[in-house]
């Protein structure tokens, strides 16, 4: 894995997640746990959130002239249905 960017892809990673993709957080913050021995395994997530980036290019957050800043989110992560995951602490 040491040829692998893990650490700069990460680092891009969390820039998207701060501007434009807070969906991706639980994400993030699991494969974060792994910065100082990362697996490969750890690297093929990072292609797969690669790809739905990729897919969702043309997803917006959209403002309104006149209308309510009150935000609406939706998170859909149910950590893949695992009934012991502490989604408050992950690592």
């Amino acid at each position: 894995m040491k040829e692998k960017p893990y650490h700069e892809a990460l680092g891009s990673y969390m820039w998207a997640q701060v501007t434009t993709h807070p969906n991706i957080t639980f994400t993030l913050s699991v494969l974060s746990c792994f910065q100082a021995n990362p697996s490969p395994a750890h690297w093929k997530v990072m292609l797969h959130l690669l790809a739905y980036l990729k897919g969702t290019l043309n997803h917006k957050i959209m403002y309104h002239w006149g209308g309510s800043l009150n935000p609406i989110s939706f998170i859909y992560a149910d950590c893949a249905g695992d009934t012991n995951c502490n989604a408050l602490s992950v690592c």
